[in-house]
């Protein structure tokens, strides 16, 4: 150890002192030192790094084993360990056996007075209970009845009529020609009935609509959903308008067809064209 150091010693000396003339020789090698000639004292503390050294050289500087250190600072408590499963149940010991009882005490003496009565003593434990007695013997079967007297039955009911015989077979069928049809009847008159009962009145709401027209013709008009059931015509003036015509209509100007039902207007007609010409209607919901 101490022959390397010196030569790393003399290698960094060297380096120092010579300086250019170095640089123009090459680099030192170990024969250009003498041995003994450098120390530790001729080396600067930590100018020499690790990258300096052999492999042989750095396992030739372990020193020796230093002194134990002081103990560590104790370690946190470790986390509390889950319970453990509880375990199975133990079975139920067995009954202890009965005691026995105690023995009778002696009879007291003849003559003296009776004693208090003692106390009463505890009450033993129930015996077992007592094995079943057998089965008693099955009794004798008692002697048969004597057998009724035989019962005298009334005569029985005539039997119905037996079943018909079956039918015979039935005769062939006639080879006669069908006859030619008839010629159609009159037609009967037609019944009169007697007409029915009139129906409920109803209870729906009648409303009254007038119009008025200068042309000679007004229609008052029910509106959609409703139809005239009546109507009439008017004129107030004092020279007023004769009413020449009155009828129900689909359209406001002709009369409804036969057979037509709702009509929604009402329609008047004048003699005249005077302005009050008025018509009216009396309309109910369809």
């Amino acid at each position: 150890m101490r022959k390397a150091l010196t030569a790393l010693a003399v290698l960094g000396l060297v380096l120092a002192i010579t300086g250019g003339a170095f640089a123009a020789k090459g680099l030192l090698t170990g024969a250009d030192i003498k041995n003994g000639s450098l120390t530790g004292a001729d080396v600067k503390d930590h100018t020499l790094g690790a990258n300096l050294f052999t492999a042989g050289a750095h396992d030739s500087l372990s020193g020796d084993r230093g002194s134990r250190g002081a103990a560590g600072p104790a370690g946190t408590d470790g986390t509390a360990g889950l319970n453990g499963l509880t375990g199975d149940r133990g079975s139920n010991g067995s009954n202890g056996a009965n005691g026995s009882n105690g023995a009778v005490g002696a009879t007291g003496p003849a003559g003296g007075p009776t004693g208090p009565a003692g106390a009463t003593g505890v009450a033993g434990a129930t015996g077992p209970a007592g094995a079943t007695g057998l089965s008693g013997a099955t009794g004798v079967a008692g002697a048969t009845g004597l057998a009724g007297a035989t019962g005298v039955g009334s005569t029985g009911l005539t039997g119905a009529t037996g079943v018909a015989g079956a039918t015979g077979p039935a005769g062939a069928t006639g080879a006669g020609t069908t006859g030619a049809t008839g010629a159609t009847g009159v037609t009967g008159a037609t019944g009169v009935g007697a007409s029915g009962p009139t129906g409920v009145a109803g209870t729906a709401t009648v409303t009254i609509v007038r119009a008025t027209s200068g042309t000679g013709t007004a229609a008052a008009d029910c509106g959609v959903g409703n139809h005239a059931i009546a109507g009439g015509g008017t004129d107030t003036t004092p020279t007023a308008d004769s009413v020449i015509g009155s009828f129900p209509s689909a359209n406001g100007t002709a009369p409804s067809l036969n057979a037509a039902s709702n009509p929604r207007f009402w329609v008047a007609t004048f003699d005249g064209t005077d302005a009050t010409d008025t018509a009216f209607a009396v309309c109910v919901s369809n």
